[in-house]
């Protein structure tokens, strides 16, 4: 049977670290392989790899429907295709105020993205980025690829919110969330 996230995941701010998958022949690698309709915010996924076949995400190797917002990782990503450095496919869902710094290595040709492999029409994907040079990938299906200096600069996240949910220290940090 297929398992998939329906649910709410508020992190409140808090990160995973050192989150390691290993699963080079399966598909929907991530921390949720699927999400379906659930919600996943305020949480940060750092350092650490994810290695799956296809559909393969940080967040999640596919997104139906679900949403997420202030959500970042930097974690590396390997897989064939379908790849995405939070997302591998977003299909009606919704992503904002997202970013991905984490290496992304396709060993496929298709649907490989810094941000989010394939994004599927009325899936929107609002003020999010990932790091093109981080990244490895000057492509991605939604957001949008930033050089890591614009990465570290507050200017660059268009209506982010600084003064109760995102921090950063200026040419020094990527941005992190607030503990609530």
């Amino acid at each position: 049977p297929i398992q998939f996230f329906a649910g709410l995941l508020d992190g409140e701010g808090h990160k995973i670290t050192d989150l390691y998958i290993n699963r080079p022949s399966e598909n929907e690698v991530g921390l949720f392989g699927q999400i379906m309709g659930g919600t996943i915010k305020n949480i940060g996924i750092e350092k650490g790899s994810i290695m799956g076949n296809k559909y393969v995400g940080a967040i999640a190797g596919f997104n139906f429907y679900g949403f997420i917002e202030n959500v970042y990782s930097t974690t590396t990503i390997i897989a064939n295709d379908h790849t995405g450095g939070l997302v591998g496919v977003n299909v009606d869902g919704s992503i904002r105020e997202s970013y991905s710094v984490g290496s992304v290595i396709g060993k496929g040709n298709s649907y490989i993205g810094g941000l989010v492999g394939l994004n599927k029409p009325c899936s929107p994907i609002i003020n999010s980025y990932w790091d093109i040079q981080t990244s490895g990938q000057t492509t991605s299906a939604g957001g949008e690829g930033k050089t890591t200096a614009e990465m570290m600069k507050q200017e660059t996240f268009v209506d982010w919110d600084f003064e109760n949910t995102w921090d950063i220290i200026e040419d020094k940090t990527y941005p992190y969330l607030r503990q609530e």
